[in-house]
């Protein structure tokens, strides 16, 4: 007989966290010579005082236990993979405090230098294994009993197990030695709600993931702690816990944290209300509260509970498109409010076409608050993306934040689905894009019938809102046979753009054969392309249809260039939509501190048309230089044309035609908060090209502020030249001034001041 020695050691298991040493155990192996096709291998198993090799008590003691057995998998000469269980441990095999035992395997055909695996105990090998399999594959060992169990330490420690991996000697015999470690932890478990309070005992099931593999806890009895074998995590792992006690939810998520092998810790989790939906396999119902959080990854029906506030906070919910799973991604049972967690992505899709992806029932209202994204929408395109289903009714929406996505074909994208009717729809805040085909954007939906498809009033008070149909839906309002109430869109709205369906009547109001109550837009005006249409009874049928309101100067933006100024001293969207009783008088062409100008800090404007009845003029009648300030290059310093206005008491006379002419600038009067009429300097004419290149058209040059004019109800600059307030100056040259050319690429050019070819547009700043 061949007398080897094996050591088997398992890493440490620690309470609290705190890692136990781990030690060897020595085996004594008394093998042998492999002369036949069976071998005999009788074994003797010592552990040390402290050794770590597999739980079985919750102090940490390890002990071998009558009965045991270990199981041998190894590769035979036939390179076949065998799986052999020694001889059950009796008392007489288990010695030393039941740190050392004795047992015994057989086995055959040993392949001399094969792969073999051991697997303490016996009962925690696979039952089978392929004889094709590599000898240390996970599939040798059995994980499957990890996935259920009911919390206790006398069910994990029977899960708890010890492995080797290494080869048969060249005789094939069981190698010298060997060191057993324990690749799973044990997780102590106390769980707190998000008041600190213990509720462990009241939970009901929890579930754990760690991205590869999920444990279910089912208690059979009220537990104080959770005891849960499972595999090592790294840190680079995050760990999903959620747990129920039948009506709350509860769940964490957390990263960067280390549970080791053969370790057991002590943790508490102070848990949120919600769940994460990756864990949710069977219908659930979100309580006031919850924070749902990851993708839902089984067909059950989701929830909020009458009454509740629920966040969601990167939620994926994707539904199947499938009429056997009959709801909506997100069905409210009652009165909800969702909240959109600040920058979260989610997404809501529901599962059968005949539901949207987001309901709520008729007498209710859900309302959609926070600064997170939310898209939403239907399978199959016959519901809306929130709002009804297919020839079903949903109460009334209201919007008040968000980053809002809500797609449909035959529904409104929000409001009524196909053959069905909604409630009231309001939005007060967010930015929302709303689309359909045969739908409205927001509004009606495919009616196909009398009376099907309808929506209630349609409220627009604040947010910035793009709302589209393709075919029949108007933009706002009715769809293809799907009525809509009153519309109201108020001067708090940031920004209103609705697209009308080809075959609409409307952009908002009636859809292809719909009607619509009355509309009203910012209190008195409804425009179509920058012209007006009339009051809330008139309708046009191009689209798209624009509404901004009015902002006030000090709080204009470079979002505002091209916009008018009325003589109220208000920026508006276009001239038609200035209110009566205000003249439109400017076009905002530069916005910044840069203005040339020390009292009007906030942008430069150009007159809406040219000065002198749009007659050419001279600069002025006398070549003497006029100004400190006259380059000979380009490269204009910051001029204030204002202060060239008035430079010189003559300037508003008949010698300075161009001064005279862009002072009056046609009897227009001066809005509020801004300058008096000026002739522009060359500095300020360049301020006012260069922002407006690529803003007010697409030609990317001189143009787009020359071509600028005609889409806001003024008139373009002429393909000519203008003239500056800066004089031109050389050492032989006095009787020039700047001018800039509308015509090529050219621009900058000098011309005779007595030269009566050039235009006069008069600027002012604010």
């Amino acid at each position: 007989m061949i007398s080897n020695k094996i050591y088997l050691s398992m890493a440490a298991l620690a309470l609290v966290g705190i890692m136990m040493s781990s030690c060897a155990e020595e085996i004594e192996v008394a093998q042998p010579a492999n002369t036949g096709k069976t071998v005999m291998v009788k074994t003797t198993v010592s552990l040390g005082e402290n050794a770590t090799t597999r739980t079985l008590t919750e102090a940490g003691v390890k002990t071998f236990a009558e009965g045991d057995q270990i199981a041998v998998i190894y590769k035979n000469t036939s390179d076949e993979t065998v799986k052999v269980e020694s001889v059950a441990l009796t008392a007489a095999d288990i010695g030393g405090d039941a740190h050392n035992a004795t047992f015994t395997v057989v086995l055959t055909n040993p392949n001399p230098g094969g792969a073999v695996r051991y697997i303490y105990p016996a009962s925690r090998a696979a039952t089978t294994v392929a004889t094709d399999a590599a000898v240390n594959a996970s599939a040798t060992v059995n994980y499957a009993d990890l996935a259920t169990q009911d919390g206790t330490f006398a069910k994990a420690s029977t899960l708890d197990l010890a492995t080797f991996d290494g080869t048969l000697t060249d005789s094939g015999t069981l190698p010298a030695t060997a060191s057993l470690t324990n690749p799973l932890t044990i997780g102590k478990f106390t769980i707190k709600n998000s008041g600190g309070t213990d509720i462990t005992s009241s939970i009901i099931e929890m579930k754990i993931s760690d991205g590869s593999n999920t444990y279910t806890i089912t208690p059979t009895t009220a537990l104080s702690t959770f005891y849960v074998a499972m595999h090592a995590v790294s840190s680079s792992q995050t760990v999903i816990l959620n747990a129920t006690d039948g009506t709350n939810h509860y769940t964490k998520s957390v990263t960067n944290n280390t549970l080791a092998a053969s370790n057991i810790y002590a943790i508490t989790v102070n848990t949120i209300a919600g769940a994460n939906l990756s864990l949710v396999t069977a219908d659930y119902i979100a309580q006031d509260g919850e924070e749902l959080t990851g993708t839902l990854g089984s067909n059950v029906k989701l929830s909020i509970a009458n009454g509740a506030e629920v966040t969601l906070n990167n939620v994926s919910i994707n539904g199947v498109s499938d009429d056997n799973y009959n709801w909506a991604g997100i069905t409210c049972e009652g009165d909800a409010t969702i909240i959109l967690a600040n920058g979260s992505t989610n997404t809501v899709k529901g599962f059968s076409s005949f539901y949207p992806g987001i309901f709520i029932p008729v007498g209710n209202t859900l309302t959609i608050q926070g600064d997170g994204s939310l898209d939403a929408s239907n399978n199959g395109g016959i519901s809306a993306g929130i709002g009804a289903g297919y020839g079903n009714n949903c109460g009334n929406i209201e919007i008040q934040g968000g980053n809002i996505t809500a797609t449909s074909s035959e529904g409104a994208g929000i409001g009524a689905g196909q053959m069905g009717k909604c409630g009231n729809i309001t939005i007060s805040g967010g930015t929302i894009t709303a689309t359909s085909s045969n739908g409205a954007g927001i509004g009606g939906g495919d009616g196909g019938i009398s009376d099907a498809g309808q929506c209630g009033n349609i409220t627009i008070s604040g947010g910035t809102i793009t709302a589209t149909s393709s075919h029949s839906g108007a933009g706002i309002g009715g769809g293809d046979e799907g009525n809509c109430g009153d519309i109201t869109i108020t001067n708090g709205v940031t920004k209103v753009t609705a697209t009308k369906g080809s075959s609409a009547q409307q952009c908002i109001g009636k859809g292809e054969t719909s009607d619509c109550g009355t509309v009203t837009i910012g209190g008195t005006v409804f425009w179509q392309n920058n012209a007006a249409v009339g009051d809330g009874g008139t309708y046009l049928s191009t689209s798209p249809c624009v509404y901004c309101p009015p902002v006030t100067l000090t709080a204009v933006t470079s979002a505002n260039l091209g916009w008018i100024i009325g003589s109220d001293g208000k920026a508006y969207m276009s001239a038609v939509l200035v209110p009566a009783g205000t003249t439109a008088v400017a076009m905002i062409t530069y916005v910044g501190n840069a203005t040339g100008e020390t009292s009007f800090t906030h942008g430069l404007a150009l007159a809406l048309s040219d000065a002198n009845g749009g007659s050419t003029c001279s600069w002025s009648t006398s070549t003497s230089t006029v100004h400190a300030y006259h380059p000979n290059s380009s490269s204009f310093e910051s001029e204030s044309g204002l202060q060239y206005n008035s430079y010189n008491p003559d300037h508003n006379s008949d010698t300075y035609p161009a001064f005279k002419y862009a002072i009056a600038n046609n009897g227009t009067i001066k809005p509020t908060n801004c300058s008096a009429w000026f002739l522009p300097t060359a500095y300020q004419w360049n301020q006012m090209i260069n922002a407006c290149m690529n803003v007010l058209g697409t030609k990317n040059s001189y143009e787009d502020l020359r071509d600028g004019f005609s889409g806001v109800g003024g008139t373009n600059l002429r393909s000519g030249r203008y003239w500056s307030s800066t004089e031109y100056w050389s050492s032989t040259e006095y009787d020039s001034s700047w001018i800039y050319c509308f015509i090529d690429d050219i621009t900058w050019g000098i011309g005779d001041k007595y030269s009566g070819h050039y235009y006069v547009r008069s600027a002012l700043a604010f």
